[in-house]
């Protein structure tokens, strides 16, 4: 079984999206945990609250008043800020509809609160007239009040308890995701590594070697096809499979179809190859050779025509537009194949650059006449140093310094 390279990537996005949600989910859920604090920090609150009003005594009775009104305020403040916070608890709201069942608890709190600063206020009173019923009802109120922070702190338990269990599962969900996508992509991962590895080594291992992504198997597939324009052995080169130059010509002369009316000719030549050549194996710089021929190919058009003229020099002919963008293709040519990594079986870097000539073919001059052309404008790029795609106007300024 082969794997499709856009389809892993495509389940990887999936996957990452996926698990960007469920933690958001928990991002949301760890909001809502903080406005549960602060539920039970307000219950906490009141409770102290009214323990330290009843502790406050007669015996300054204006200081006691003064004190019992900021309290009666802060115990007010606390249940708005009770509502406030009810109403950022998202995933009680929204996911366990607690919002009308809290909100009935809370008006019920507020209506124990008023009876309780009702009978606290009359017992606080400077009027000592039946202060022994005035202290009855205000203790009554008070554990009234207190019975119902009670009540609310046991539900608020209850439900804490019940989210709690949704943060469980969506926790263990992100990580069954995590380590299950971690497992699968990995092992995909490695079959795409591989297969490059194998793609852009340039020993002999790759022979024959099944590939498990279908994207590699198609350039592997490119890279052995035969030439479609003739089965003729006398034009095609051994070693890259292409036109040698016998069939750059045949191939020109019997190609179909114009894309453009730019019909343009770079002859490339590999400016270290010899250096190569002599260091490695000749099996190496053979397959050096039929992987460059191979990123030629990858810029050739059905009206192109593509071909192998000497050791290490290729011939493009390329058919399109205007000049501009055929140049473009032939300076992406360059740079991939400056910035490609050969691997030697050693484990050495091979680096490589290429030079080229680049002319228009005028309407009037034979194929081979431009080929040489372009020849002569090579040489004015290797003169500079290589690594260039030399134009005429390149071999004109040459000329005029010489």
């Amino acid at each position: 079984m082969r794997w499709s390279i856009k389809k892993i990537f495509n389940n990887l996005t999936k996957i990452l999206l996926l698990l960007s949600v469920v933690l958001g989910v928990l991002a949301v859920i760890m909001f809502s945990f903080n406005a549960s604090i602060s539920k039970v920090d307000l219950l906490m609150h009141q409770k102290a609250l009214i323990k330290e009003a009843y502790n406050f005594g007669r015996e300054d009775i204006q200081l006691s008043n003064i004190r019992l009104k900021s309290i009666f305020n802060n115990l007010k403040f606390d249940i708005t800020k009770m509502k406030d916070a009810a109403a950022l608890d998202i995933l009680g709201n929204y996911v366990y509809s607690y919002a009308d069942e809290y909100a009935q608890d809370l008006e019920a709190l507020s209506l124990q609160q008023m009876r309780y600063i009702e009978a606290a206020d009359a017992y606080y009173d400077q009027s000592i007239e039946n202060l022994e019923p005035r202290l009855k009802a205000y203790k009554m109120a008070q554990t009234g009040y207190e019975n119902k922070l009670a009540e609310l702190g046991e539900k608020h338990l209850v439900y804490e308890s019940q989210k709690l269990v949704f943060v469980q599962y969506t926790a263990y969900l992100a990580f069954l995701i995590s380590v299950l996508s971690a497992l699968w992509f990995t092992r995909r991962l490695s079959f795409i590594y591989n297969d490059l590895k194998t793609l852009f080594s340039v020993d002999l291992e790759s022979k024959g070697r099944m590939f498990l992504t279908e994207e590699a198997e198609m350039i592997t597939k490119r890279m052995n096809r035969k030439p479609t324009a003739t089965e003729n052995p006398a034009f095609i080169d051994p070693v890259t499979e292409i036109n040698n130059y016998k069939g750059l010509l045949h191939g020109f002369a019997n190609r179909k179809g114009n894309n453009g009316p730019i019909l343009a000719v770079c002859v490339f030549s590999l400016d270290n190859f010899k250096e190569i050549e002599s260091k490695y194996k000749k099996d190496l710089a053979n397959q050096i050779l039929k992987k460059i021929a191979f990123m030629f190919s990858l810029y050739e058009q059905h009206t192109d025509v593509l071909g192998r003229i000497d050791y290490d020099q290729f011939v493009l002919v390329l058919n399109r537009n205007t000049k501009d963008t055929a140049l473009k293709d032939c300076e992406q040519i360059r740079k991939n194949i400056e910035e490609t990594k050969f691997k030697a079986p050693r484990g050495e870097i091979i680096s490589l650059t290429v030079s080229g000539g680049f002319v228009i073919k005028s309407p009037n001059k034979q194929i081979d006449d431009t080929i040489v052309h372009a020849k002569e404008i090579l040489n004015t790029a290797l003169a500079k140093g290589g690594n260039k795609i030399a134009q005429l106007r390149d071999h004109a300024e040459n000329g005029l310094r010489h």
